[in-house]
């Protein structure tokens, strides 16, 4: 038997992009989180990340933004 997805493929398409952010987002603010994976010799030697990187910091606005956004949702 083969069951009807869970969720619409709109969301669907949207899981990946977002595990991803969320992926980067634990990489750069908790590096010792990665005690579980087994990295191969490439990843190990790749640099660690901080919040710079990734672009401006966020302002009030753009945190608003994000956090009504995120209430919505939820």
């Amino acid at each position: 038997m083969v069951a009807a997805p869970e969720y619409p493929v709109q969301t669907q398409a949207k899981l990946v992009p977002a595990l991803c952010v969320l992926h980067n987002f634990i990489r750069t603010h908790d590096p010792e989180d990665m005690d579980l994976v087994d990295l191969g010799e490439a990843e190990r030697r790749s640099p660690q990340r901080q919040p710079e990187d990734f672009g401006s910091a966020e302002d009030v606005v753009e945190r608003k933004h994000a956090n009504d956004r995120r209430d919505k949702i939820a």
